[in-house]
């Protein structure tokens, strides 16, 4: 038998349909945490850098929660959506709800 043919013969496969997802899922969802409890005083400097970022155009560190993981994010506010309660970063919108900490980069 040529080694081409040889070769795709002992390929390995997933013998076990959704084996493989399941296990990932299941490594993902052991990780999870709560998400972490903010103090008011904490809620008023948030909002405070946010404002002044958007007017000085800072760059600023964002760290936010979604889906059981914390996530860091860095760019300069473009909008502060207060209807729908977003902030958007580098095209991307963050829920006001889910910043756990902001940071001026200057």
């Amino acid at each position: 038998m040529p080694n081409k043919e040889r070769k795709g013969k002992w390929q390995p496969f997933d013998a076990l349909e959704g084996y493989r997802a399941a296990l990932e899922n299941t490594e993902h969802q052991k990780y999870k945490k709560p998400k972490p409890e903010i103090m008011p005083d904490s809620v008023e400097e948030i909002d405070r850098i946010l404002k002044e970022a958007l007017q000085n155009h800072n760059e600023v560190d964002i760290e936010y929660y979604y889906d059981g993981y914390c996530y860091m994010i860095s760019g300069n506010i473009t909008k502060i959506d207060i209807i729908n309660r977003t902030v958007i970063v580098n095209q991307k919108k963050i829920n006001l709800d889910f910043i756990i900490n902001i940071k001026n980069k200057n």
